[in-house]
């Protein structure tokens, strides 16, 4: 099954974008000139027969934002990379994959939220040992919005699996970027489809293997070599200050003193 991962989509579709806006920005044009010429020749046509034309040359007017936009898209078009070689294409997606999952991981934090509260509420209630102290649980547990939704619970499992995603696509754009064999052989597919990178529309990632799509037809690269176990990943993500510095974690995080 296709693992489908749409912040890619996003980005790799960007590339070949640049006619469709040049298409949509020039056919506004092209429908307001229909308009101003059928408009003019009516005018013409009735002055002849006089006929009085009412005031509606406005409505046919070509506005600031139509000619900004397609002048705009004639600077995109004129300057693509439309020959962009396998070996750009990964150097240019595996720094905007990095950039989407910067933001994937800005969403987990900010969907955490409501987690570490709970992950302090472990800290005061392990701590618990006088009357007094399970008094202080009771009254921040009161004065607080502790619980969690299943809105919330959704958001913060929604944000994990979008983290997941964006970093195996981040991970395939690099592995692929800095393996000679790969791009060579991501190239010679494209050669062979007789396209350049430039038309790439979407990627996705399933079991070991990376495929882009080009307008002629799929490319399709094996990353199973790069690809970590669980143990792995869990072990490295230990020794990461991401996790040493979290609530879980750092026993000073909750902390209102210095803790050395």
């Amino acid at each position: 099954m296709k693992k489908y991962l749409p912040l890619v989509f996003l980005s790799v579709f960007a590339q070949a974008s640049e006619i469709d806006n040049l298409i949509q920005t020039s056919g506004s044009i092209r429908q307001t000139f229909d308009l101003g010429i059928r408009t003019v020749a009516g005018q013409i046509d009735y002055a002849q027969l006089g006929g009085i034309t009412p005031d509606m040359a406005t409505s046919a007017h070509l506005s600031y934002d139509q000619a900004t936009a397609y002048n705009d898209s004639l600077m995109a078009v004129s300057t693509a990379n439309t020959t962009m070689t396998a070996q750009e294409y990964f150097d240019t997606q595996s720094q905007e994959a990095m950039d989407n999952l910067s933001v994937a991981v800005d969403n987990y934090v900010s969907a955490a939220s409501q987690l570490v509260m709970a992950v302090q509420v472990n800290d005061m209630a392990s701590s618990v040992e006088t009357p007094e102290q399970a008094v202080e649980v009771q009254t921040y547990i009161s004065n607080n919005e502790l619980n969690i939704t299943t809105e919330q619970v959704d958001t913060y499992n929604d944000s994990l699996d979008m983290v997941q995603e964006s970093a195996q696509t981040a991970a395939s754009f690099m592995a692929i970027a800095s393996d000679v064999q790969l791009v060579e052989s991501a190239q010679a597919q494209a050669d062979e489809l007789g396209q350049s990178f430039y038309f790439a529309e979407e990627a996705f990632y399933s079991q070991g293997n990376f495929t882009i799509d080009l307008n002629a037809g799929g490319i399709s690269l094996d990353v199973s070599g790069y690809i970590k176990t669980a143990e792995e990943v869990l072990a490295l993500g230990g020794e990461s200050t991401f996790y040493q510095t979290s609530p879980t974690a750092d026993e000073c995080f909750f902390s209102t003193e210095s803790c050395d």
